[in-house]
Protein backbone atom coordinates (compact mmCIF):
# COMPACT_ATOMS: atom_id res chain seq x y z
CA UNK A 1 0.00 0.00 0.00
CA UNK A 2 2.86 2.31 1.04
CA UNK A 3 4.65 1.72 -2.42
CA UNK A 4 1.31 2.36 -4.21
CA UNK A 5 0.76 5.56 -2.26
CA UNK A 6 4.31 6.71 -3.07
CA UNK A 7 3.59 6.02 -6.67
CA UNK A 8 0.86 7.91 -6.64
CA UNK A 9 2.23 10.79 -5.31
CA UNK A 10 5.43 11.09 -7.26
CA UNK A 11 3.40 11.21 -10.56
CA UNK A 12 1.38 14.39 -9.30
CA UNK A 13 3.83 15.69 -7.93
CA UNK A 14 6.26 15.67 -11.37
CA UNK A 15 2.86 16.38 -13.20
CA UNK A 16 2.59 19.31 -11.74
CA UNK A 17 6.15 20.79 -11.21
CA UNK A 18 7.26 19.07 -14.63
CA UNK A 19 4.60 19.45 -17.03
CA UNK A 20 6.11 19.69 -20.48
CA UNK A 21 9.32 17.78 -21.02
CA UNK A 22 11.23 20.14 -18.49
CA UNK A 23 11.16 23.10 -16.12
CA UNK A 24 14.10 24.99 -15.02
CA UNK A 25 13.50 25.47 -11.18
CA UNK A 26 16.56 27.40 -10.02
CA UNK A 27 18.83 29.81 -12.47
CA UNK A 28 20.84 31.95 -10.51
CA UNK A 29 23.98 33.98 -12.58
CA UNK A 30 26.81 35.71 -12.63
CA UNK A 31 29.61 34.93 -15.00
CA UNK A 32 32.37 33.33 -15.91
CA UNK A 33 35.76 35.15 -14.88
CA UNK A 34 37.46 36.06 -18.06
CA UNK A 35 40.84 34.46 -18.31
CA UNK A 36 39.63 31.90 -15.76
CA UNK A 37 40.91 28.13 -15.46
CA UNK A 38 38.06 25.75 -15.57
CA UNK A 39 37.90 22.44 -14.26
CA UNK A 40 34.40 20.51 -15.22
CA UNK A 41 34.27 17.63 -12.84
CA UNK A 42 33.25 14.30 -13.66
CA UNK A 43 29.78 14.05 -13.17
CA UNK A 44 27.78 12.19 -10.29
CA UNK A 45 25.43 10.00 -11.75
CA UNK A 46 22.79 8.20 -9.05
CA UNK A 47 20.33 5.95 -10.43
CA UNK A 48 17.00 5.10 -7.60
CA UNK A 49 14.11 2.42 -8.36
CA UNK A 50 10.64 4.12 -7.37
CA UNK A 51 9.11 1.34 -5.67
CA UNK A 52 11.54 0.07 -3.48
CA UNK A 53 14.41 2.51 -3.70
CA UNK A 54 16.94 0.52 -4.40
CA UNK A 55 20.30 1.78 -6.08
CA UNK A 56 20.79 0.53 -9.43
CA UNK A 57 24.25 0.69 -11.99
CA UNK A 58 24.43 3.69 -13.90
CA UNK A 59 26.42 1.58 -16.43
CA UNK A 60 22.81 0.13 -17.38
CA UNK A 61 22.05 3.00 -18.51
CA UNK A 62 25.68 3.87 -20.44
CA UNK A 63 26.20 6.10 -17.85
CA UNK A 64 29.52 6.55 -18.96
CA UNK A 65 28.52 7.78 -22.51
CA UNK A 66 25.70 9.98 -20.57
CA UNK A 67 28.63 11.43 -18.18
CA UNK A 68 30.50 12.26 -21.61
CA UNK A 69 27.12 14.21 -22.90
CA UNK A 70 27.09 16.37 -19.81
CA UNK A 71 30.71 16.99 -20.16
CA UNK A 72 30.86 17.81 -23.77
CA UNK A 73 27.99 19.90 -23.05
CA UNK A 74 29.48 22.12 -20.80
CA UNK A 75 32.63 22.36 -22.45
CA UNK A 76 30.50 23.35 -25.55
CA UNK A 77 28.59 26.41 -23.75
CA UNK A 78 31.98 27.68 -22.08
CA UNK A 79 33.48 27.78 -25.55
CA UNK A 80 31.03 29.23 -27.90
CA UNK A 81 31.51 32.86 -26.87
CA UNK A 82 35.39 32.38 -27.09
CA UNK A 83 36.07 33.23 -23.90
CA UNK A 84 39.40 33.46 -22.66
CA UNK A 85 39.58 30.49 -20.80
CA UNK A 86 41.16 27.35 -19.75
CA UNK A 87 39.84 23.99 -19.68
CA UNK A 88 41.65 21.68 -17.71
CA UNK A 89 40.82 18.16 -18.77
CA UNK A 90 41.14 14.53 -17.78
CA UNK A 91 43.38 14.08 -21.11
CA UNK A 92 45.52 17.02 -21.18
CA UNK A 93 48.54 18.02 -19.75
CA UNK A 94 46.89 18.69 -16.68
CA UNK A 95 45.15 15.33 -16.16
CA UNK A 96 47.20 14.67 -12.91
CA UNK A 97 46.11 18.04 -11.50
CA UNK A 98 41.94 17.09 -13.25
CA UNK A 99 42.26 13.60 -11.82
CA UNK A 100 43.43 14.66 -8.34
CA UNK A 101 40.63 17.39 -7.95
CA UNK A 102 38.36 15.32 -9.20
CA UNK A 103 38.74 12.66 -6.65
CA UNK A 104 38.59 15.00 -3.70
CA UNK A 105 35.28 17.25 -5.40
CA UNK A 106 33.46 13.97 -6.02
CA UNK A 107 32.14 12.80 -2.42
CA UNK A 108 30.96 16.50 -2.18
CA UNK A 109 29.31 16.67 -5.49
CA UNK A 110 25.56 16.29 -5.12
CA UNK A 111 26.20 19.15 -2.66
CA UNK A 112 28.49 21.17 -4.58
CA UNK A 113 25.79 20.85 -7.96
CA UNK A 114 23.27 22.21 -5.38
CA UNK A 115 25.47 25.36 -4.42
CA UNK A 116 25.97 24.11 -0.95
CA UNK A 117 30.03 25.03 -0.21
CA UNK A 118 30.44 23.74 3.55
CA UNK A 119 33.62 24.29 5.22
CA UNK A 120 35.05 20.83 3.91
CA UNK A 121 34.83 21.89 0.60
CA UNK A 122 36.12 25.84 1.48
CA UNK A 123 38.83 23.97 2.35
CA UNK A 124 39.62 22.17 -0.41
CA UNK A 125 38.91 24.87 -3.37
CA UNK A 126 40.75 27.36 -1.70
CA UNK A 127 43.63 24.87 -1.54
CA UNK A 128 43.00 24.30 -5.44
CA UNK A 129 43.03 28.06 -5.82
CA UNK A 130 46.67 28.65 -4.98
CA UNK A 131 47.46 26.36 -8.01
CA UNK A 132 45.82 28.45 -11.07
CA UNK A 133 44.62 32.12 -11.16
CA UNK A 134 40.91 32.70 -11.51
CA UNK A 135 40.16 29.09 -10.60
CA UNK A 136 36.26 27.58 -11.23
CA UNK A 137 35.20 24.49 -11.03
CA UNK A 138 32.11 23.13 -12.52
CA UNK A 139 29.98 19.90 -10.94
CA UNK A 140 27.25 18.64 -12.18
CA UNK A 141 24.93 15.77 -10.29
CA UNK A 142 22.18 13.67 -11.78
CA UNK A 143 19.50 12.35 -10.08
CA UNK A 144 17.18 9.44 -11.76
CA UNK A 145 14.06 8.09 -10.35
CA UNK A 146 13.49 4.78 -12.87
CA UNK A 147 9.67 3.53 -12.30
CA UNK A 148 7.72 0.48 -12.21
CA UNK A 149 7.63 -2.03 -15.30
CA UNK A 150 10.00 0.35 -17.92
CA UNK A 151 11.99 -1.06 -20.66
CA UNK A 152 15.84 -1.19 -21.82
CA UNK A 153 16.46 -1.91 -24.99
CA UNK A 154 20.48 -2.03 -25.55
CA UNK A 155 20.04 -2.28 -29.58
CA UNK A 156 17.94 0.96 -29.93
CA UNK A 157 18.80 2.89 -26.74
CA UNK A 158 15.14 3.17 -26.00
CA UNK A 159 14.21 3.19 -22.07
CA UNK A 160 10.46 4.24 -20.67
CA UNK A 161 8.43 4.03 -17.34
CA UNK A 162 5.37 6.53 -16.97
CA UNK A 163 6.95 7.50 -13.79
CA UNK A 164 10.43 7.90 -14.35
CA UNK A 165 12.19 11.11 -14.25
CA UNK A 166 15.35 12.66 -13.92
CA UNK A 167 16.90 15.30 -12.08
CA UNK A 168 20.26 17.41 -13.23
CA UNK A 169 21.96 20.16 -10.87
CA UNK A 170 24.81 22.31 -12.05
CA UNK A 171 26.77 24.91 -10.49
CA UNK A 172 29.87 26.83 -11.15
CA UNK A 173 31.84 27.91 -8.32
CA UNK A 174 35.00 30.11 -7.68
CA UNK A 175 37.88 28.11 -5.87
CA UNK A 176 39.26 31.33 -3.84
CA UNK A 177 36.11 32.06 -1.97
CA UNK A 178 33.39 29.45 -2.43
CA UNK A 179 31.19 31.57 -4.31
CA UNK A 180 28.71 29.89 -6.60
CA UNK A 181 29.05 32.44 -9.68
CA UNK A 182 26.10 30.02 -11.34
CA UNK A 183 23.48 27.12 -10.51
CA UNK A 184 20.69 25.47 -12.67
CA UNK A 185 18.40 22.82 -11.95
CA UNK A 186 16.25 20.73 -13.76
CA UNK A 187 13.91 18.11 -14.79
CA UNK A 188 12.87 15.93 -17.38
CA UNK A 189 10.29 13.32 -17.07
CA UNK A 190 12.04 9.86 -18.62
CA UNK A 191 15.33 8.16 -17.27
CA UNK A 192 18.39 9.62 -19.58
CA UNK A 193 19.26 8.37 -22.57
CA UNK A 194 22.73 9.53 -24.46
CA UNK A 195 21.42 8.81 -28.00
CA UNK A 196 17.73 10.31 -27.08
CA UNK A 197 16.84 13.49 -28.94
CA UNK A 198 15.10 15.01 -25.95
CA UNK A 199 17.16 13.91 -23.52
CA UNK A 200 19.96 15.53 -25.47
CA UNK A 201 18.04 18.65 -25.95
CA UNK A 202 17.81 18.77 -22.09
CA UNK A 203 20.84 18.70 -21.11
CA UNK A 204 21.81 21.57 -23.85
CA UNK A 205 19.56 23.56 -22.12
CA UNK A 206 20.67 23.36 -18.92
CA UNK A 207 23.93 25.03 -20.16
CA UNK A 208 22.05 27.17 -22.80
CA UNK A 209 23.15 30.44 -20.47
CA UNK A 210 25.84 29.42 -18.29
CA UNK A 211 27.93 32.14 -20.78
CA UNK A 212 25.18 34.67 -21.49
CA UNK A 213 26.08 38.48 -21.41
CA UNK A 214 29.49 37.47 -19.80
CA UNK A 215 32.21 39.98 -18.54
CA UNK A 216 35.10 40.01 -16.37
CA UNK A 217 34.77 39.55 -12.59
CA UNK A 218 37.07 41.79 -10.41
Amino acid sequence: MHKIILCIMLSIFFHSSASGEEIASDNTGKVIPQNASIIILHPNLKFEQINNESILDPSKYSGTRIDSLLVTEAKNAILKNNLQVKIIEDNGADAFVYRQINSELMPLSNKLAYGQVNGEALAILKRLSSRYNNFVILVHDLYAKVGPNGYWDPNTGAIASSLSTSRVRAALIRCSSGEVLWKKENYIREIPNYKGSKFIKFVKIIYDDLTNNNKEIK
